[in-house]
């Protein structure tokens, strides 16, 4: 086998590894939307949507990883054939390598002259004062928000 076939063979595999795990969380997506369109009682669509977003969830999470596989092997092969820059099949974008930053790496604390350090601007505790807010302490310049829209919180139950 050759170098490029060889190199293509690696990037080929590791992208299949990364894309698979895409299955089960979209098809759990689909799923509940097959399921939702065939009931009516609201309860039960409410409970397909919840399951929607929960694959929504699951396929984000796996999704970004997925992402971030396919974007370092792809670093690593232009690097190790040289190749700057790539268009995609349809040549409507280019992918081009790009050197890291070079970033400061600390060793010893102490040494830093004390220019070199910053401190940060004061800012209020919102913590703080939303208690003493909420607790109907007047705390000037500040006032209770209405708290926004109404959120949903999703919990794993224990089985039973």
């Amino acid at each position: 086998m050759s170098g490029a076939t060889e190199a293509s063979s690696v990037l080929q595999a590791a992208a299949e590894r990364a894309l698979s795990q895409l299955s089960k969380p979209v098809t759990e997506a689909r799923d509940a939307r097959y399921e939702m369109n065939n009931v009516t009682d609201l309860v039960d669509v409410m409970g397909y949507v919840a399951d929607a977003i929960l694959a929504c969830e699951a396929l984000h999470g796996v999704a970004k990883r997925a992402e971030a596989d396919l974007r370092l092997h792809l670093a690593r092969s232009m690097a190790d054939t040289g190749a700057q820059s790539i268009l995609t099949p349809d040549g409507y974008h280019s992918i081009s390598l790009r050197a890291a930053i070079r970033g400061a790496i600390i060793e010893d604390r102490n040494a830093i002259p004390a220019e070199l350090f910053s401190t940060p601007e004061p800012k209020p505790d919102l913590v703080e004062i939303a208690k003493r807010l909420r607790s109907g302490v007047s705390v000037p310049g500040a006032v209770l928000s209405n708290g926004g829209e109404q959120t949903i919180q999703i919990r794993k139950r224990e089985a039973a």
